[in-house]
């Protein structure tokens, strides 16, 4: 589910939605370290 789903179905704005997942120490993004590294691969050829 996207961030602005959620933040709807919750009835707030999206940034306060990442907010609250800040405080709860929630990760937003959730990449493992493969993910990651093939993220910043794909990146660093843009």
């Amino acid at each position: 589910m996207s961030s602005g789903k959620a933040a709807e179905l919750l009835g707030i704005e999206r940034l306060d939605f990442i907010r609250l997942l800040a405080e709860e120490k929630t990760p937003y993004l959730d990449y493992s370290v493969t993910e990651l590294e093939a993220e910043i691969e794909t990146l660093a050829h843009e």
